[in-house]
């Protein structure tokens, strides 16, 4: 029975030390992971989120500032003022339309 207990006992050490030793292992894992996406995103010149949203509301709202300082120009020029100032033209193909017809049997 010693011999026994002796086993479970060497068991539940060795299973003790396994867990620890792959908690480690995954700690460290998870550090290098993130070393070296740091590294890539620094070499790719990302910029932050936040930088990001406030440089889009500053484009934002120097086109309002932009459409009003155009719409006051007609008025002063005496041009009848444009319905949408900013046209966005994009280069869409056009897939060619699909002819969809139905052959009907004439009945003799």
């Amino acid at each position: 029975m010693a011999a026994d207990n002796r086993l479970f006992d060497d068991l539940a050490r060795m299973a003790g030390g396994a867990v620890s030793l792959l908690s480690t292992v995954s700690k460290q894992i998870k550090s290098d992971v993130s070393t070296h996406l740091g590294d890539v995103a620094g070499r790719m010149d990302l910029a932050e989120r936040k930088d990001l949203d406030r440089l889009i509301a500053m484009v934002a709202q120097l086109r309002l500032e932009q459409e009003e300082l155009k719409a006051r120009l007609d008025r002063l020029e005496g041009k009848k003022p444009e319905t949408k100032i900013i046209k966005l033209k994009t280069a869409v193909k056009k897939s060619p339309a699909k002819k969809t017809t139905t052959k009907t049997k004439k009945k003799k």
